[in-house]
């Protein structure tokens, strides 16, 4: 043991272990990456996110704080309004009644914190008197003393009066009422009524201490700024936190931000001071903007402290990271290890000179695999071939009795014995799409996939076996289904399930043709028929589904309707050259016969008639047709469609065809010009700077009337055609291997030689150098003709 041991370790390097330890780091960095990516990604948007909201929550708080105030305001000027006590000619007649109207104000101005006073002036040319809840004043006392406004003059106040038709705000600012020390205050004069001209106004003295710590309540504790202006720009008040609280800039700056601030609620903008995140709102009853300023660093300590833990958390994990993938490689390594030694011991002189643990591994088994690979293939392919015979027996109705066919039922694994049945008919849709896209062996790959499927999921109700068919493009599959409620829908779950899987699973989809249920196994080719005949109604009901028999098996020709689809209107908008007409007729006559689901044969035999009536007005009207329309024409008569949809595009598309031709011969009888434009282009496709205007102006047209007239007469456009003669020639000149590309390219009319290699390789699938080397290097004898045929002009799709 210890000999084997050491032979391992001298000959065979652990390179598995440590290919096994890089690996888990590699993906462990990968992870950290992506996830620690993802990560701080996520965390600093998340972070941004939550201050905006913030500051937008507390600035939208406080901004319905400040608009609630103003709408109580507006409450309380109604009331006032409506109030009889406050009528304006009795309180200035009786001074009993004006007592009483100061009272009356006091008890509004009672209601509000926000109110330091309430008041009503007459809109006189001069009033004298001014009624206030604090009390009754001479006009001239109350604006020198009781509330001195710095633009509250009473002049210009007057002034203001007879101008005033909406409510309006004046700023917060200091005034010493009543001889006291200064305080912050305001003034909101509402008149009556609104929007008129009105005969008296309330002014309402705002209490500019409490609005001020509402106000600065927005900067959450942080340095900047937060100011209001109203829609004109005039600052209505302002607070500064911090560095900012007493700047001598704080107006300037104000009017900045103010200036700079667009729709958007939340922005960053960068001025001389600085780069400030600013945050922005309207107020819903006066014409205020609420504004929060701040400075962006003061974010930046907090985040970079996060990072560094980030930071620190990433290089632990990938620390544990390390550690874990050594313990991980070591653990898989391990049996490994223990496989090469006892493989070792059994075959001491076995192959030891190789690199790599696996590698020495496989080396090791390779030649047992060999000698049972080639027995178990072949005793694969006889069980195959002897449950393709025992069904096939099933199918012919060919059953032999005695020991040899109960051994062949016990070597297949085939149980036939009791129970019911039921046959299917899984047909593969656009067959000839399904062979032209898959090799042979890739075909019978599919195909033998349909039957593992169908067996598959058979086994949910009971068991099935299927047979692959040459003609008939598909597999036939017999149901063996267990005694149950209902055997038919179960027989119908199977079809339905098998449907549904190749329309998920495979790139293409089948129709299951069902019998009906059976109890004999003989009578197994009877319902056989029924699945076939099922099947051939995808003619009429289209593929991808699944067709039961009993559903199709009263079905019966119809001669009347046969009647009913008569092509003679069709043929006679054909005949006319009505394309629009025809194509309408032509798909309203296919789809009354999609609607009749009368039996597939009919359907077809209609079909042929339809066809032969088309072939036959093309011969009369000598349209000999280009290879599109030989080729829909000879598809048409071999009637090689699956289903009606497939035939009525065909038909519609042949129906075109011939009615276009149709329209040409009775439109265009000049072909004199057509021979003409030919010569010319076959005389002048070397000239370089031949275009579409150059040859117009050669015959004095137009060159959309020379496009269109060439296309029609030729069923080519001119700058093909002029291609397709620089591109023979080109070719011819390649194929004699005198000139070299660059030459080559001047001579037959290309001015750029990038774009003459890239279509030519694009049509011939080699660059010109490469066809020229094919020609040298195998002679220059070669045909090209049988290599690339020219179909004449005028005979293109």
């Amino acid at each position: 043991m210890a000999i084997g041991k050491t032979r391992i370790a001298r000959n065979v390097l652990p390179s598995r272990l440590w290919s096994y330890f890089f690996s888990y780091v590699l993906l462990v960095a990968l992870l950290l990456s992506v996830l620690g990516g993802i990560v701080y990604t996520s965390f600093f948007d998340t972070l941004q996110r939550v201050v905006e909201h913030s500051n937008v929550a507390s600035l939208t708080q406080i901004r319905d704080q400040v608009d609630q105030r103003f709408a109580d305001i507006m409450k309380i000027s109604v009331q006032i309004s409506r109030n009889s006590k406050l009528i304006p000619h009795l309180i200035t007649e009786n001074e009993y009644e004006a007592i009483q109207a100061v009272n009356e104000l006091r008890s509004y101005s009672s209601t509000s914190s926000f109110l330091l006073d309430i008041g009503l002036l007459l809109n006189d040319a001069d009033p004298k008197r001014v009624y206030a809840a604090s009390g009754i004043y001479q006009s001239g006392d109350f604006f020198r003393s009781a509330y001195p406004f710095p633009d509250w003059s009473k002049p210009a106040f007057i002034q203001e009066l007879q101008e005033l038709r909406a409510p309006r705000i004046g700023a917060i600012e200091p005034i010493s009422v009543n001889n006291t020390l200064p305080a912050p205050a305001g003034y909101y004069l509402y008149p009556i009524p609104t929007g008129g001209k009105p005969y008296q106004t309330i002014f309402y003295i705002l209490n500019g201490v409490e609005l001020r710590n509402m106000i600065a309540g927005m900067l959450q504790g942080y340095d900047g700024y937060a100011f209001v202006t109203d829609k004109s720009g005039r600052t209505i008040l302002s607070v500064g936190k911090g560095i900012y609280a007493d700047s001598p800039n704080q107006e300037q700056l104000q009017r900045s931000i103010a200036g700079l601030v667009t729709d958007v609620p939340i922005q960053s903008i960068r001025l001389p001071q600085g780069e400030f995140s600013t945050v922005r709102l309207e107020s819903a009853h006066t014409d205020w903007l609420y504004y929060v300023v701040m400075p962006t660093a003061q974010f930046i300590e907090r985040v970079e402290r996060t990072r560094t833990l980030f930071y620190a958390a990433i290089a632990v994990v990938f620390a544990l990271g390390v550690a874990a993938s050594y313990v991980l490689a070591s653990r898989n390594y391990r049996p490994i290890r223990a496989l090469m030694e006892i493989i070792h011991r059994k075959s001491p002189g076995g192959r030891t000179a190789v690199q790599d643990e696996l590698a020495w591994i496989s080396k090791s088994f390779e030649e047992v695999t060999l000698e049972n690979s080639g027995l178990r293939s072949q005793l694969k392919t006889k069980v195959g071939m002897i449950k393709d015979q025992v069904l096939l027996h099933v199918f012919q109705g060919n059953i032999p009795q005695g020991r040899e066919w109960e051994d062949d039922l016990r070597t297949t694994g085939l149980m036939l014995e009791g129970g019911s049945y039921a046959v299917m008919l899984v047909q593969i849709d656009h067959y000839e799409r399904f062979v032209s896209e898959n090799p042979v062996p890739m075909q019978n790959l599919l195909k033998y996939s349909i039957t593992n499927v169908a067996e598959e999921i058979a086994l949910e109700y009971g068991s099935g076996y299927g047979i692959t068919l040459a003609d008939d493009k598909g597999v036939a599959v017999l149901l063996h289904l267990q005694h149950a409620t209902d055997i038919q829908e179960d027989a119908v779950r199977i079809s339905e399930k098998i449907r549904e899987f190749f329309e998920l699973c495979f790139p293409f989809t089948v129709t299951i043709g069902l019998s009906g249920i059976f109890h004999e196994l003989e009578r197994t080719p009877l319902y056989w028929n029924e699945a076939y005949e099922a099947a051939a109604y995808r003619f009429i009901r289209g593929g991808n589904r699944v067709i039961y028999y009993r559903d199709i098996a009263s079905g019966k020709y119809n001669p009347a309707l046969y009647h009913a689809l008569s092509d003679s209107q069709l043929m006679k908008e054909i005949m006319q050259g009505n394309t629009a007409e025809a194509g309408a007729e032509a798909q309203a006559l296919l789809e009354k016969l999609h609607d009749s689901d009368m039996p597939p044969d009919a359907a077809k035999s209609i079909c042929l008639n339809l066809t032969g009536s088309l072939i036959q007005v093309t011969h009369e009207f000598e349209i000999s047709g280009d290879s599109g329309l030989k080729a829909t024409s000879a598809a048409l008569l071999a009637n090689r469609f699956e289903t009606l949809r497939q035939f009525a595009e065909a038909y519609c598309r042949l129906v075109g065809m011939v009615t276009e031709h149709i329209v040409k011969k009775k439109e265009s009888k000049n072909f004199e010009l057509r021979d003409k434009l030919l010569h010319y282009a076959e005389e002048n496709f070397t000239d370089e700077s031949m275009n579409l205007q150059k040859i117009a102006d050669a015959f004095g047209m137009s060159p959309s009337y020379v496009s269109r007239y060439f296309k029609n007469q030729t069923g080519t456009a001119l700058s093909e055609h002029i291609d397709e003669l620089r591109m023979n020639s080109a070719k011819e000149l390649l194929k004699a291997g005198i000139l070299n590309v660059k030459d080559v390219v001047k001579q037959v009319g290309y001015g750029d030689q990038t774009h003459f290699i890239r279509k030519f390789k694009k049509k011939y699938g080699l660059t010109p150098q490469q066809y020229k080397m094919l020609y040298m290097a195998g002679g220059t004898s070669r045909n090209t003709s049988d290599e690339e045929p020219h179909e004449p002009i005028g005979h293109k799709t």
